[in-house]
């Protein structure tokens, strides 16, 4: 297959539009190309070896796998796991994924502690009444890792916030504050911190 042209598509955002023989047109970004790899350097009329033929037809799926990605990171904060399986869903090839997934990391349009921190503030601002554990435990199960999911806690979950929680999450329970000890052994393994709950029972002593 012989390269004819290569120019930049003003359409989409840095991408590559590729003329080759054959009728065939591709669109890729250099990101996905190997390193040192320079479509730029091509002559007109180029005979591309198999090696090179393969580049540029991997970039051009990798380029039409992130423009998918992008469209779902579009209509919502997303996380790796979760849109790994979205697109595997859409039938893409798994090594393609994982390769744009870690592209679109790299560039921070795709963060696992943005996610969580957005998912947090949107939990504590509902009215759903979560206990630090269950939040910790539903953003683990979303392949966050423990890293980023306990970071995004303490940056969202402050004392006001979780007295806060506390409050709705005994409501909802109906738990009675009658046995202080035996319901803070039961909070604490619920996530809850001890100046929290020795404010709220010497509150409600």
């Amino acid at each position: 297959m012989k390269l004819l042209s290569i120019e930049l598509d003003i359409s989409l955002d840095g991408a590559l539009k590729g003329s080759f023989s054959d009728n065939v047109e591709l669109k890729f970004s250099s990101i996905y190309l190997p390193e040192g790899f320079d479509p730029y350097t091509f002559d007109p009329d180029y005979d591309l070896s198999p090696m090179e033929e393969e580049a540029f037809r991997h970039a051009a799926e990798c380029f039409k796998v992130e423009a998918e990605a992008k469209k779902f990171i579009s209509r919502a904060e997303q996380h790796s796991f979760g849109l790994k399986v979205k697109l595997f869903k859409k039938g893409y090839n798994t090594a393609i994924i994982k390769e744009v997934i870690s592209s679109l990391e790299e560039r921070k349009l795709l963060d696992n502690y943005r996610y969580s921190e957005l998912w947090l503030r949107s939990r504590v601002s509902s009215s759903s009444a979560h206990s630090p554990r269950k939040l910790l435990v539903s953003l683990l199960n979303k392949g966050i890792s423990t890293k980023d999911a306990n970071n995004a806690l303490k940056e969202v979950i402050n004392f006001e916030t979780e007295y806060a929680l506390l409050e709705k999450y005994i409501v909802k329970n109906k738990l009675s504050i009658s046995d202080t000890d035996k319901l803070k052994y039961k909070l604490r393994f619920d996530g809850f911190s001890r100046d929290v709950l020795n404010e709220f029972f010497d509150e409600n002593a």
